[in-house]
């Protein structure tokens, strides 16, 4: 154990060092350079960045070193549009997600997150829920079974899934929302309401990685983000085992508030998903989900703003 953190603070002074001079050079280039050059400068640094802290092999500790130097940087920030305040779903930025389709959806409140529950496919349309940073790390115990959830018409049991190939899902995680809301709200991440059809690859894969990358950094570095994620459907046949509709990817909208207003990252993460692919070359429009989940985002905003945001994708991951 005493060589492991002897090795870490190695690995950290060492890598503190090479940041403080790769920095320092730049900042120099930086402070005398023209618009357009600052931006290649710019661009270069979360470029060289990214190369580094995206790697699997990167230490935890360096990761949080390089993260602390991408939000300094002024190009990180990307695309922000203004904050408008809304006091009916004053909780969620732009409001809950609206069905554009006819769907049989019961909306339940939980500790920590609400899902829109689609009775007819036996999964959440969507979760939404916003992470914070923690007291502790300790989740406590995670709870050893899955719960029927008597609030839906349609009661899934866990034993549905038994031999199926797929994993039971949490949409709201359960680490997440255990460290920021306490064991009744872990508990609840278990209701089967919560729950949608994963490939083991994905929820122990990239899904777990993403998971944590909302609370273990997003929410360390932001304060707090808010999340809206949920289940996408092939357009040509949908899948089921049990009339549980089989998703054929995953979307995952990050939300960030900044003092300028709010910016968010788009993923459409497919099943097949792998654990080697780069998070950034599942980034995509919130337009694009729309058109392929039927949900419209950020419904209370003013139609400018909706636009602006949802319009492009991010052109990098925070």
């Amino acid at each position: 154990m005493f060589q492991l953190i002897k090795f870490s603070l190695k690995t950290l002074f060492y890598s503190a060092l090479l940041i403080c001079i790769v920095a320092g050079g730049l900042f120099g280039l930086h402070r005398f350079a023209d618009n357009d050059q600052k931006l290649r400068i710019e661009r270069f640094a979360l470029d060289c960045i990214d190369v580094v802290r995206e790697s699997k092999a990167a230490p935890p500790e360096l990761v949080f070193l390089l993260d602390i130097c991408y939000d300094h940087i002024p190009l990180s920030v990307g695309n922000v549009v203004p904050i408008e305040f809304i006091e009916s779903d004053a909780t969620f930025p732009g409001g809950y997600p609206q069905s554009l389709i006819k769907q049989n959806l019961t909306r339940l409140v939980r500790i920590g997150y609400t899902v829109a529950y689609d009775e007819e496919k036996r999964n959440p349309a969507w979760v939404a829920y916003s992470l914070f940073k923690p007291q502790t790390t300790d989740s406590g115990r995670r709870p050893d079974k899955f719960l029927v959830d008597m609030d839906t018409r349609i009661r899934v049991q866990p034993q549905a899934y038994t031999n199926t190939g797929y994993d039971r899902g949490h949409m709201a995680p359960n680490y997440g929302i255990a460290v920021c809301y306490g064991p009744k709200a872990q508990e609840q991440t278990f209701l089967m309401s919560n729950i949608a059809p994963q490939r083991p690859k994905l929820n122990k894969g990239i899904w777990k990685d993403v998971e944590m990358r909302e609370i273990s950094r997003y929410a360390e570095r932001f304060e707090k983000i808010w999340i809206i994620t949920g289940p996408v459907y092939s357009k040509i046949a949908i899948s089921n085992f049990n009339e549980i509709a089989v998703p054929e990817a995953f979307f995952k909208i990050v939300i960030d508030q900044t003092e300028n207003g709010y910016r968010a990252l788009g993923f459409i993460i497919p099943q097949d998903a792998s654990e080697t692919t780069p998070l950034s070359n599942y980034l995509v429009s919130i337009r694009e989900i729309e058109e392929r989940t039927g949900l419209n985002f950020f419904p209370k905003w003013k139609p400018e703003n909706q636009k602006k945001m949802e319009s492009a994708p991010a052109t990098r991951i925070w």
